[in-house]
């Protein structure tokens, strides 16, 4: 195993802080392809670590006030006007609940204002007040045939 300041190296392949020179490790097919292995995990783990470490300054960087906050995430209206959106549409409660996979329940509770929609949902209903068509189509579109 390697200490804390060195890779960790699959054992047999670490002899004095290097690979081991003799068979099987620099010849045959067995000690080629752990060599080989050890190779790619090196390089796998090296981008690994540097994606984390971008991800990391972006982090600190978002957090200091340093980025501009309009190049993360989504913003969506904190308040949605499901019943604008269902008039917008001609829809009865009904059918928009029933087109659009809602409760019916829930949709009253909506526009009754005794609950608002979360996350997900909020997105949801501005991509269809924007653009109803696109999500009826999504939803009628024909379900892809399993391999057989």
């Amino acid at each position: 195993m390697g200490s804390a300041s060195t890779p960790l190296i699959p054992r047999g392949l670490e002899v004095g802080g290097g690979l081991q020179t003799s068979p099987p490790y620099r010849s045959g097919p067995t000690g080629k392809v752990l060599v080989e292995r050890y190779i790619r995990t090196e390089k796998m783990t090296s981008k690994i670590a540097e994606s984390t470490r971008r991800g990391l300054a972006e982090a600190v960087a978002y957090a200091e006030g340093a980025t501009d906050i309009g190049n993360y995430g989504i913003d969506i209206l904190e308040e949605i006007d499901v019943r604008a959106i269902r008039a917008k549409l001609g829809m009865t409660q009904e059918a928009f609940a029933s087109r659009f996979g809602f409760s019916i329940n829930t949709l009253r509770h909506w526009e009754q204002g005794r609950r608002v929609p979360e996350g997900p949902t909020r997105g949801y209903l501005l991509v269809i007040d924007r653009n109803p068509t696109a999500v009826r189509k999504a939803l009628r579109a024909e379900k892809p045939r399993s391999e057989e």
